[in-house]
């Protein structure tokens, strides 16, 4: 009697340990599905999020690059067919007989004149479109030329310094490189037309984490709120084209009291 009471006993304590045992288990498989779910579904909104960010940032550059056709449009029709047309009228008036030999040569003038400007404003569309020098010879030298263009334009000092020169850029994708070269041409527009800057600096550097750009003038400076949202300021094409290249774009002010621009890219 004993003995059957014992194995029964012994029976029911495995029986209820095997239970045991199975609910313990069945827990850990509901809390490793349902987590696992948990991080899924986690991920997929951060997929979610970041393809957002992604096609929000490319609707930014259609957008700007809309707004720049437009300007070449109407510098074409401004600058480049208005001219052509004062030119056209002058050759056909230089072919009539009845003009003084004073009046031909002031044509003349005014027609070399005209063609001149033609040829100089064509130069600056194109260059706007895609600076020859990027594509031959690199970014290194294309920024340089930029920053001789915008020294010439304004009383601004530009300082440049990259002492690695294009082979700082050597591994960027030219996509990229071009990505690049309109974030500082829209840093210059900003600077010349807001700013009231006297001078700028441009560094590039690079280490073993990947490199850095910084853009610095000694301006007016953004506000704090602008800094947290710089799209409010005509700076969401820059925000735009760093997030293409997967770059890391901080606003803030400068030690100088002016503005500051860093962008980290090409991170390893």
């Amino acid at each position: 009697m004993n003995q059957h009471y014992d194995n029964f006993t012994l029976f029911k304590s495995i029986a209820f340990s095997f239970l045991a045992f199975f609910i313990i288990l069945v827990t850990i498989v509901i809390f490793v599905y349902y987590s696992r779910k948990k991080i899924i579904a986690n991920k997929l909104r951060s997929k979610e999020k970041e393809l957002s960010i992604q096609k929000n940032a490319l609707n930014q550059v259609i957008q700007a690059q809309e707004k720049e056709r437009i300007r070449i449009a109407r510098d074409l029709h401004d600058d480049i067919s208005s001219k052509l047309n004062a030119v056209t009228m002058s050759i056909h008036i230089l072919k009539m007989d009845t003009i003084t030999k004073e009046q031909r040569d002031e044509i003349s003038t005014s027609s070399l004149e005209a063609c001149k400007m033609i040829g100089e404003n064509s130069r600056r569309i194109a260059h706007n479109l895609m600076p020859p020098t990027l594509e031959s010879t690199g970014l290194d030298l294309a920024i340089k030329e930029l920053c001789i263009d915008y020294s010439k334009a304004s009383d601004l000092q530009i300082l440049y310094k990259n002492p690695m020169n294009q082979q700082i850029f050597s591994t960027l994708p030219m996509d990229h490189q071009i990505h690049l070269y309109r974030i500082i041409q829209e840093l210059f527009n900003n600077t010349f037309k807001h700013a009231n800057a006297s001078s700028i600096t441009l560094t590039f550097t690079q280490n073993e984490d990947g490199m850095r750009f910084i853009f610095d003038d000694d301006g007016v400076g953004l506000k704090k709120e602008n800094m947290q949202d710089p799209t409010g300021i005509g700076l969401s094409n820059i925000s735009s084209r760093a997030e293409i290249i997967k770059a890391i774009p901080l606003f803030h002010k400068s030690e100088k009291s002016g503005f500051k621009f860093e962008l980290i890219f090409n991170q390893k």
